[in-house]
């Protein structure tokens, strides 16, 4: 049996496969680095992925005219679920997932990403659009989330320099250059560590991740306007962020096993 025989009998393998050419074809610039706990994320997704399957709740997406709403993207949401999880498996059965970097180098690493963190919420926390990507950035985790946070965090500190500057006594200009050094550093170490396999598997979960967030994203965001004058509707619960996930954490015993989502029917 080939490996791409054994990667289909899964439903997960299944999707992965089928999305793959469209994984492949996504831009690099635009591929993002999953900064939540991905199999928590991509459970939420495959939650709502069940609600979609209601024909009242369907039927209201497809009313929608296809300039306005992509009709296909109900399709291709609970497909990159599936397929992320999937794309998390091999990732994680890698050798640079379970690197380490120099005690000295995440040890500054870690630090400067608190201060600077703590910072920018202290002066800019009331700014919404920053309170959201505060919000993504702690929710990171791992190296390689800490080497994207230092770089969010050096782009703050530059574009917002006039208003942080105002805290004399905490705000140092020359820590977003410090930022991107560390980061740099980090992925640097990061890429000695694993193999070429390792590197490919890490960058279709990336790209699995991208395409599952974002389908989700218009998905939910048109479903919050479809429902937002719907009677006890809670948007919140119906199409919940996936930014809330947590990292993951050592668990008691094993989760459990969300109700599969059937495919569409024609």
């Amino acid at each position: 049996m080939s490996e791409n025989e054994s990667i289909s009998q899964t439903v997960e393998g299944a999707s992965f496969e089928k999305l793959k050419p469209k994984l492949k074809a996504l831009a690099a610039e635009k591929v993002l680095s999953p900064r939540v706990d991905v199999e928590a994320a991509a459970l939420k997704v495959l939650g709502v992925c069940r609600l979609l399957q209601r024909r009242e709740v369907r039927e209201r997406y497809l009313a929608i005219p296809e300039p306005l709403f992509d009709h296909g993207l109900l399709d291709l949401m609970p497909e990159s679920a599936r397929a992320t999880q999937w794309a998390r498996l091999q990732a994680n059965g890698g050798s640079a997932s379970k690197a380490k970097l120099p005690e000295d180098l995440a040890q500054q690493a870690f630090q400067l990403k608190n201060v600077m963190l703590k910072e920018v919420d202290h002066v800019l926390g009331d700014q919404l659009s920053v309170a959201q990507k505060l919000v993504e950035i702690r929710a990171g985790f791992g190296y390689a989330d800490a080497a994207n946070d230092l770089n969010e965090l050096a782009i703050i500190y530059r574009t917002q320099k006039g208003e942080l500057a105002k805290d004399a006594a905490k705000y140092h200009a020359e820590d977003a250059d410090t930022a991107d050094r560390l980061a740099t550093q980090i992925r640097n170490e990061l890429a000695s560590a694993g193999s070429k396999k390792d590197r490919e598997a890490q960058d279709l979960l990336n790209r699995a991740w991208t395409l599952c967030s974002q389908t989700y994203e218009e998905v939910a965001a048109t479903g919050r306007w479809l429902m937002r004058h719907d009677d006890g509707a809670n948007l919140d619960e119906l199409f919940p962020s996936l930014y809330a996930s947590k990292a993951p954490r050592k668990k008691k015993g094993p989760a459990p096993t969300p109700d599969p989502v059937a495919p569409p029917t024609a």
